[in-house]
Formats: C-alpha cells, sequence, structure tokens
C-alpha cells in the first residue's frame, strides 16, 4: 500500500510539474531595429538656412553657414562619425554657431527617422539636428 502511494504521489507530481512547464509563456522582449540612414546629400542644420551636403565616394563634407563655407573630411562607422581637416572661407564675419568647433566635436549620431539625425560629442550633448 505505501508503495502504491509513492507511486501515485510521484505520477500526480510529475504531472503537475509537466503540467506547469508546458503552460508557462515565455516573452522575449522585441527590439526595434535602428533607422537605416544615408548621410548623402544635403541636410539642413538646426532648422535653419545652414546645410551640409555629405558626398560619401570622397568622404567631403561642405557646410554653409550663415556667412562662411566650411569643408572637412568625415569618417562613418555605422553610429560613429567624426570630422578632419576643417577648412573654412575667409569672411570678416564671426560665425555666430560656431559650426567648425561643434563639428570637430561631433562622435557619434542618432537617426530619428530616414530624414532626421541628432550629432553629439563625447558628454551626450546634443549638437546639432540634420534634416532632408
Amino acid at each position: 500500500m505505501k508503495n502504491w502511494i509513492k507511486g501515485f504521489s510521484f505520477i500526480f507530481i510529475a504531472g503537475f510539474m509537466v503540467q506547469c512547464t508546458t503552460n508557462k509563456v515565455v516573452s522575449t522582449p522585441t527590439v526595434s531595429a535602428p533607422v537605416a540612414v544615408n548621410l548623402e546629400g544635403k541636410w539642413g542644420i538646426n532648422k535653419g538656412k545652414a546645410y551640409m551636403i555629405f558626398e560619401p565616394t570622397t568622404k567631403k563634407v561642405m557646410v554653409k553657414s550663415v556667412c562662411n563655407y566650411y569643408h572637412a573630411n568625415y569618417q562613418q562607422d555605422v553610429k560613429a562619425l567624426s570630422f578632419q581637416a576643417i577648412g573654412q572661407t575667409d569672411n570678416d564675419c564671426s560665425d555666430v554657431d560656431k559650426l567648425d568647433e561643434k563639428l570637430l566635436n561631433t562622435v557619434y549620431f542618432k537617426a530619428i527617422n530616414a530624414k532626421m539625425v541628432v550629432l553629439y560629442d563625447k558628454n551626450d550633448q546634443e549638437i546639432l539636428t540634420l534634416s532632408q
């Protein structure tokens, strides 16, 4: 009789465990894919009159600010973005936006969508917003 009770208890517990494990709902977190963005072409800067034109084949960028033109080399790797060898035209006006400094301080970007990206510095501070 003891063996019969032990056997029945074992079957009952094993059946209960199988039922609990088979009805278990497992949810997997969904991760949204990053927005793919191609920087090629003309991008407005901070919704103003200034703009940038990226040329990916030569890795050059031309920037038109309120009163200056800048040119630079750039490197892009997934989300990393940096500008080097920044030059500018000699104008008598001062660039109130300080775009040359902002470009030099850029270390990465985030795509808000396919038509808008935000540039950030090493302290995760927003530097510029570009839009097409």
